[in-house]
């Protein structure tokens, strides 16, 4: 009686298994995200030659431009080290019978 069930058993399980077989570990994974869309195109630089001026404007313009290139004297600091406050480096004390 129980070699018969066990022998029952092993079809049912045989039948399963041609029924639905092991799954592929591939087939479990989502499928990636379709890819963004394109960016759309730059837009193209436009210079306007309206809001340039006359030609004495544009005169003014390059004589600032130069103003702004020319370089600066170096700046008016005070030291960081002033020689007032004595050395800049702290003097340590002499260590004496550490034992």
């Amino acid at each position: 009686m129980l070699e018969d069930e066990v022998k029952r058993l092993k079809e049912e399980l045989s039948k399963r298994s041609i029924v639905r077989p092991s799954p592929d570990p591939h087939s479990l994974m989502p499928a990636p995200p379709p890819p963004p869309p394109p960016l759309p195109p730059p837009l193209p630089v436009r210079i306007s030659t309206t809001q340039l001026g006359s030609i004495s404007d544009a005169g003014s313009m390059f004589l600032s431009a130069r103003a702004a290139l020319r370089q600066a004297g170096p700046p008016a600091e005070a030291p960081i080290n002033a020689p007032s406050l004595g050395r800049a480096k702290r003097q340590g004390q002499p260590t004496v019978n550490l034992s």
